[in-house]
């Protein structure tokens, strides 16, 4: 019956006690002040309370023990130490229960006062385990990814991850990142990219589902999952963004794991190769061994006799393009080095590359120039056919594969990247198809106010497969490379500027006169095919060319605009290619003249006056009509002597007067011209 009432008196002190610390809690919230401090004098009896009642309690547990109604472990030390000790502990647990309510993870253990232990460090235990569990459970939370990472890596941008996306219905059961199939990621990833809110995200994601894809038959998939792995835990860590570029973590991390081709699913059973087998009664036997396990590298040439190996100008010209390139060839493994120094114990050679624009797009293709290989070749036309066919029985016997689409018999016309070379015309032409598709779209141009990136890439694609052929079109897509680089993404438009529907004006009027066949120009510019020479001075200009002469004074609308010297010489260039354009067609000309201003700007094609620019623009729609080349070569006044007579024919009789001698004397005849000539007669 005693021991009933003692237990009774404990319930009513722990309720008193529960009712206390609500209170304390109550008033630890309250602002300074006047009934702050009423309150907080009210809170500190009530702590007065609390310890007498402590000692209460210690008594009455000190009794039960006496009548054996509770065990030694069931008394903590929290009796056992002083009032200062229990005070803190009040205050110290008041504290991490408000931590605890703000993360809302207070475990279950927390809330629940063990009947066996009464003790307030007990409790203080509990709800500081209670703070650990929650703070683990919300930094897991926050990791919306799922990847397990260290704990120095901090979560900025939390991102999602194909194994929680995946649908119910399609996987019954819940897959860890790293168990996950190829399939199942790619659904899971288009998923994700179904929900993204931010086009940079979705553009990202979808660049590395397509790389990923590609990379499948060529890396191991593990590989490519620790790949994808890291790149996410990049992206939330605020390290790289959606739109950064991958390759910085390509090579480290998957530059090892590369497929063998017999363990790639999309290789034939045919390509294997049966050289071994078919050649097992050969003489050579190291043959054999080469075909079955490659060739040795190694090279005997002789010199080249240049002064510097580099490469052509399509790869100096395009750095960023050839690195691409040479680092995804390192990644699969295709190629090594880089080397500083020849890696061999005998003497190379170095084979130069070159790039060329792909079809249809920015992007280059690379060529390895093998043009230092033997001397060889079939005399017999007959012959080259039944070797051709040979040729292909071997490839098939072995068993090695034939690009039969690019496969060409022996023949004088052939299709390079589009472009139909003919060796006994010497000349490179492109299909009528092809150039009505392209005329139509320049004119679909013109039409245009708006345009995206997509459809600029598109044309400039198409005009740059033309300059291929038609070297002067290179002047009138460099506005258009530069208005190119003015475009931030995919998605924006632009107003088309007025200077761009100009160029676009140019490549109207002259694909509709351009035949699509243009000549190869063998011959060195040391040896032209005509010379000539021209000069101008403030007031008149002239020329002289093959036996026929002009001199003429300024037109009226000419000497109003008072221009530099250097703009009426380069007007003079293209008054005597007009004047002499129509005997000129598919030969080199050299022209001479005394300004050097003039020659830079005619041989570069570059410049900031705006006069000659028009002057330049016209010369080069001549060029491309008539389909000749010009190279401009300085020369001294001295040297330039009888073009200088013409231009100064107005200026005393004495000069004229020379002249006709010498004109008398070499049967030259003049030429009359007509004011019209030193109109622009394009409007760019």
């Amino acid at each position: 019956m005693r021991s009933q009432n003692l237990k009774e008196q404990l319930k009513r002190e722990k309720a008193e006690l529960e009712e206390l610390k609500k209170h304390d809690e109550a008033v630890g919230g309250m602002v300074e002040g006047k009934k702050g401090d009423k309150r907080r004098k009210k809170g500190d009896h009530r702590k007065e309370r609390v310890r007498s009642d402590k000692k209460l309690l210690k008594a009455v547990h000190e009794q039960l023990k006496e009548y054996q109604l509770i065990s030694d472990s069931s008394q903590t030390s929290s009796f056992t130490s002083g009032d200062s000790d229990s005070e803190s502990s009040v205050l110290s647990k008041k504290k991490r229960k408000t931590r605890s309510k703000k993360h809302k993870q207070k475990s279950k253990s927390s809330d629940i006062i063990s009947e066996s232990s009464l003790s307030d460090s007990k409790d203080s235990s509990s709800d500081s385990d209670s703070y650990t569990r929650s703070i683990k459970r919300n930094t897991e939370r926050t990791r919306k990814s799922g990847l397990v990472v260290s704990s120095r890596q901090k979560t900025k941008y939390p991102q999602d991850c194909p194994q929680s996306k995946l649908q119910l219905e399609y996987a019954n059961k819940k897959i860890k990142f790293e168990d996950l199939k190829f399939h199942q990621f790619v659904a899971g990833e288009m998923e994700i990219i179904v929900s993204c809110k931010s086009d940079k995200e979705k553009n990202g994601r979808l660049t590395l589902l397509k790389k990923i894809s590609y990379y499948y038959e060529l890396y191991d998939w593990k590989a490519l999952l620790q790949f994808y792995a890291a790149w996410i835990r990049r992206v939330e860590s605020g390290q790289n963004k959606w739109s950064d570029d991958t390759a910085d973590i390509e090579t480290p991390l998957l530059a090892s794991s590369v497929r063998s081709r017999q363990n790639r699913t999309g290789n034939k059973s045919s390509t294997i190769v049966k050289a071994p087998s078919m050649l097992s009664m050969y003489h050579d036997s190291d043959i054999a061994i080469f075909l079955e396990y490659g060739f040795p590298l190694s090279c005997e040439g002789s010199c080249s006799g240049l002064s510097e190996e580099k490469n052509h100008a399509g790869a100096r010209s395009h750095p960023d393009d050839m690195r691409k390139y040479l680092k995804k060839e390192c990644t699969y493994g295709s190629i090594i080095g880089p080397f500083f120094s020849n890696p061999f114990n005998t003497d190379m050679v170095i084979s130069p590359l070159n790039s060329v624009p792909k079809k249809d797009t920015l992007d280059r293709r690379v060529i390895l120039d093998l043009s230092f290989g033997v001397d060889a070749g079939c005399d017999v036309q007959e012959k080259a056919f039944d070797a051709y066919a040979i040729l292909g029985e071997v490839l098939d016997n072995c068993g090695l594969e034939e690009s039969v689409e690019k496969a060409t018999p022996p023949s004088t016309s052939m299709v390079f990247l589009g472009i139909l070379c003919d060796t006994v015309s010497c000349s490179l032409s492109i299909t009528k198809d092809r150039l009505e598709e392209i005329l139509y779209l320049v004119k679909s141009w013109l039409q245009k106010e708006r345009c995206s990136l997509k459809d600029l890439q598109s044309l400039l694609g198409k005009l740059h497969f033309v300059s291929s052929c038609v070297r002067p079109g290179r002047l009138f897509v460099s506005r258009l490379l530069v208005w190119l680089r003015t475009f931030g993404g995919q998605n924006i438009t632009k107003r088309v500027p007025k200077y761009i529907k100009l160029d676009l004006v140019w490549w109207s009027k002259f694909l509709d006169i351009y035949n699509g066949v243009s000549m190869m120009f063998l011959i060195d510019w040391s040896s032209p095919d005509c010379v000539l020479s021209c000069d101008s001075t403030l007031i008149g200009c002239g020329g002289i060319c093959n036996g026929r002469y002009f001199h003429t004074v300024f037109p009226a609308f000419i000497r109003r605009q008072q221009l530099h010297i250097n703009a009426l010489e380069l007007l003079c260039v293209m008054v005597c290619l007009k004047v002499w354009a129509s005997v000129l067609k598919g030969s080199r000309i050299v022209i001479y003249c005394d300004n050097s201003s003039s020659v830079t700007v005619l041989n570069s094609g570059a410049c900031r006056n705006t006069f000659m620019q028009s002057c330049l623009r016209e010369i080069c729609f001549l060029t491309a009509s008539h389909e000749f080349q010009v190279k401009g070569r300085h020369l001294s006044g001295e040297a330039n002597r009888i073009a200088d007579m013409l231009s100064r024919w107005d200026m005393g009789p004495s000069v004229s007067t020379e002249f006709l001698k010498l004109a008398r004397v070499n049967a030259w005849k003049e030429i009359e011209l007509d004011d019209d000539l030193f109109h622009f007669t394009s409007p760019w």
